[in-house]
């Protein structure tokens, strides 16, 4: 079994970026800002966008992080 990190690290080699959302529903990673804290540490330059947008249900505006792999060096 690979660790959550690495499953993160390989979605995000893909060139997708990926929201704690994502990560629940589908690599069962619930939290999702302590593994991209720990990714950070070991030298992976993730960046971070908030994302601002219109919640369907409730037709409030939303906030959420949206991490990305920059370029490694």
């Amino acid at each position: 079994m690979r660790s959550q990190a690495a499953e993160i690290l390989s979605h995000l080699r893909t060139g997708k970026s990926i929201t704690a959302s994502f990560a629940m529903n589908n690599l069962r990673v619930f939290r999702l800002a302590a593994r991209i804290c720990d990714l950070r540490d070991s030298g992976y330059p993730i960046h971070t966008e908030m994302v601002k947008r219109r919640s369907k249900r409730s037709g409030r505006v939303v906030r959420y992080a949206q991490y990305s792999l920059g370029e490694l060096i």
